[in-house]
């Protein structure tokens, strides 16, 4: 049976990030100031709607 991601949110906004990642690695848009999340077992940060909606679609083992 498939998990679900656990997402990691935080409140985190782009500008505040300080890592290699200035776009989102689901729709490769750059990041502006915006809020972001990543996965609890995944450094990449992505725009939190494409997370999200990520998450509702896709299977996570």
């Amino acid at each position: 049976m498939a998990r679900s991601p656990v997402l990691n949110t935080a409140g985190a906004e782009s500008e505040d990030l300080m890592c290699d990642s200035v776009k989102c690695y689901i729709c490769l848009n750059p990041f502006e100031k915006q809020t972001v999340g990543s996965l609890e077992n995944c450094q990449h940060v992505f725009c939190l709607e494409c997370i999200l909606q990520w998450s509702q679609c896709c299977s996570y083992l």
